[in-house]
């Protein structure tokens, strides 16, 4: 069996950095995305948020060796723009 490829994120999420080690390249981004928002105690659901690396957004449904990232990455997580209700 082909051993997986396991490489470390950052995730920028406001004034803190949060380092997800061991993500494997064959899962969807939206993994690793929500191990970060979990250990930033964050409350809000993952459809809130928006993955950018260097200025453009990434697609978190897909697998993060198809989005070409790299050991190391520093991602920013940013909520979306309210629409000024609730829901």
């Amino acid at each position: 069996m082909k051993k997986e490829q396991l490489i470390t994120l950052n995730f920028r999420i406001q004034n803190e950095t949060i380092s997800i080690s061991n993500v494997n390249i064959n899962q969807p981004l939206a993994v690793s995305v929500r191990k970060a928002l979990k250990d930033d105690s964050q409350s809000r659901p993952l459809e809130d948020w928006i993955v950018t690396l260097n200025g453009n957004q990434l697609d978190m449904s897909q697998k993060v060796k198809d989005l070409n990232l790299s050991n190391g990455d520093t991602l920013k997580l940013t909520l979306k723009d309210g629409g000024g209700g609730e829901r």
